[in-house]
């Protein structure tokens, strides 16, 4: 019995010490496993913060022995790839976004440059009436409606002595503000050369010279100048390439005066110019005009044309210049 005591003793001993040694293992292992967890899982909630703050490129996880880790860790990559996406996509909005704000504010100030342009345009021309009210021999009126914010069109008059008068009604060829630069110089020139004492075909013979001299762009400009003796009524006209004026002569009705006119200013510096002579008598009136008359179209894209202008102005053969 004595003996079987120690052995059982020894035994248990040694389970004992069997067992300490297991349990001991397991602990170790267990925390050695835990640890690694715990850096793993530490390493996603770190991650996860990463993608909260919005860095993607730098949210991706390692793979460890747990199912559902793993299965986590595939979502949270796959959400990380969509918010990639996502973000590129707001990042792309904001950019497409930043580059049409930038396009109105640039249309915007395009469009008040134009409005500036216009009101200067618009300040060159005589538009206060009745333009002359000591002086009830004649009566005159007249108006400008560009096409675009700013146009070529132009019109003027001005006394150039107490007994002389100036109109004036011209058409660059082209629209916008390069017409709108190449009008200003236009009627400045031919304004100086009026004030200078030369006749019509005379002025416009020397602005065509100067205005040939630095056209780099090719526009020309089509003029109708004539210069009236308020005390007689007789008047000079030349006409370089503008429309057909319309004369009302006392009591009856308007009519087209059609003639052979001059080249157009701008195109050739060799140009010649004539004169023509006129007479304007008490209850006479003249009207003259740009293209933008005859060549109005309506939605059926139907000319105006000149058989109307002349219906339309003999409808009210009394009205006043103004209406």
């Amino acid at each position: 019995m004595e003996g079987y005591e120690q052995l059982v003793s020894g035994v248990s001993v040694s389970m004992t010490l069997l067992g300490g040694a297991v349990l001991l293992m397991v602990v170790v292992v267990y925390q050695l496993w835990l640890k690694r967890f715990m850096r793993q899982f530490q390493s996603l909630l770190n991650g996860i913060v990463r993608m909260g703050e919005g860095d993607l490129e730098s949210a991706t996880f390692e793979l460890t022995s747990i199912a559902e880790y793993r299965q986590m860790q595939k979502e949270i990559n796959r959400t990380g790839v969509a918010l990639g996406e996502q973000m590129e996509t707001i990042r792309r909005m904001e950019r497409e976004q930043m580059e049409q704000e930038n396009a109105n504010r640039k249309q915007e100030r395009i469009a008040r440059e134009l409005e500036m342009a216009r009101d200067i345009q618009a300040s060159a021309l005589p538009q206060t009436f009745p333009a002359f009210p000591d002086r009830d021999e004649f009566d005159l009126y007249a108006s400008m409606t560009p096409a675009k914010e700013v146009g070529g069109d132009f019109y003027d008059f001005f006394l150039i002595d107490s007994d002389h008068i100036a109109l004036v009604i011209a058409d660059v060829s082209d629209k916008g503000i390069p017409a709108a630069l190449f009008m200003m110089s236009s009627k400045t020139l031919i304004r100086n050369e009026l004030m200078a004492g030369c006749d019509p075909a005379t002025a416009l013979q020397h602005a065509n010279i100067q205005l040939c001299e630095h056209n780099k762009s090719g526009m020309f400009v089509t003029v109708w100048l004539a210069v009236v003796e308020i005390s007689t009524g007789r008047g000079i006209v030349c006409n370089a390439g503008h429309e057909n004026s319309g004369l009302q002569r006392a009591g009856a009705a308007f009519e087209l005066l059609k003639y052979r006119h001059n080249m157009f200013v701008g195109g050739l510096s060799k140009a010649k110019y004539q004169n023509r002579d006129f007479m304007l008598r008490p209850g006479d009136c003249l009207f003259v005009y740009t293209d933008g008359v005859p060549e109005a179209i309506d939605a059926n894209v139907d000319m105006f044309g000149d058989e109307r202008l002349l219906e339309t102005l003999n409808q009210h053969p009394d009205a006043s210049p103004r209406s």
